[in-house]
């Protein structure tokens, strides 16, 4: 599973337990260090930047969950994330989006 964009991911051990294995990205730096630090003795954890993402074999995983993300791309970036994705997704596997807030939402 991979939960990209996933900020402090702070139930990820959880996640990780039930999915088997769970790669964490995040576009920040410092956000990934910090994922790496905690998680580091949890072999089921792996942490990746965006580009390692891309640069992965095609066809391996199973669900996606980009959260926190999608409202925060062009069209265009969004289509091509969601491209990339499908590339990436083992057959059979599931694309889940969460966390979406709509445009001109007002907090």
């Amino acid at each position: 599973m991979i939960d990209y964009g996933c900020g402090e991911a702070t139930r990820s051990d959880i996640v990780a337990a039930r999915a088997g294995r769970l790669i964490l990205s995040d576009g920040a730096p410092a956000v990934r260090d910090n994922l790496e630090r905690r998680f580091r003795d949890n072999p089921k954890i792996r942490v990746a930047s965006p580009e390692e993402i891309a640069a992965n074999a095609a066809g391996q995983h199973r669900p996606h969950h980009p959260q926190f993300v999608a409202q925060y791309l062009t069209t265009p970036q969004l289509e091509d994330l969601l491209a990339q994705f499908r590339v990436l997704l083992a057959p059979g596997g599931h694309f889940v989006i969460g966390d979406v807030i709509p445009p001109n939402t007002v907090r």
